[in-house]
């Protein structure tokens, strides 16, 4: 991960992943520890990345101007979503040059996602309630609590999830395709004038 990011100005800094029986609550705890640590150093923003979150081709031509509108936006977003396996009702928000932001009605994925520091408490509060209440309510993976935040999402993505082994779904799961579809089906609505 570290190589990829290399020649831009992000720092990438290591955190151990949380384990747990249920692995949507260690992926869970891991980003509580990482929103943690970045509240503890007063990073002005963070970018949460998983070990499989693939940069897309051309991301860092794309980063500077997607982070220049989300400092002069702040009123639209609460947290950054860089690439998503399944959108619903992509809304434009905005646009800089060929990139376009969106506020999907729904969303999902846990890739490339930018915290600004004014976010800071509010996610640490919402998944430490969370956390606490999982051992006696149905747990769903942190993307799905993500979109109860005002969330943005731009196209072309910033990056895709790499086709692995899923640990939360115990199986093989092709989500560079599912990556890829989201993204052209975004294309599409935009071609239609829905967004």
């Amino acid at each position: 991960m570290k190589r990829i990011f290399d020649g831009s100005d992000i720092k990438i800094s290591r955190i151990e992943a949380v384990l747990d029986s249920n692995p949507h609550l260690g992926v869970l705890k891991s980003f509580l520890k990482a929103l943690r640590k970045a509240r503890a150093l007063r990073l002005e923003n963070v970018l949460l990345l998983e070990d499989d979150c693939m940069p897309t081709a051309g991301w860092k031509s794309r980063w500077p101007k997607v982070r220049s509108w989300l400092d002069e936006n702040p009123d639209k977003w609460d947290l950054y979503s860089g690439g998503n396996w399944a959108i619903w009702f992509p809304h434009e928000v905005g646009r800089v040059d060929d990139i376009r932001f969106y506020d999907p009605a729904y969303s999902l994925a846990a890739h490339w996602l930018y915290v600004p520091q004014r976010s800071y408490e509010s996610l640490i509060n919402y998944y430490s309630r969370v956390v606490t209440l999982a051992p006696v309510l149905p747990l769903v993976g942190i993307d799905h609590h993500n979109n109860l935040f005002k969330m943005v999402i731009s196209e072309p993505f910033m990056a895709y999830q790499k086709s692995d082994y899923s640990n939360t779904k115990h199986t093989y799961r092709n989500t560079e395709r599912m990556f890829s579809r989201a993204e052209r089906n975004v294309r599409r609505t935009r071609r239609l004038g829905r967004s």
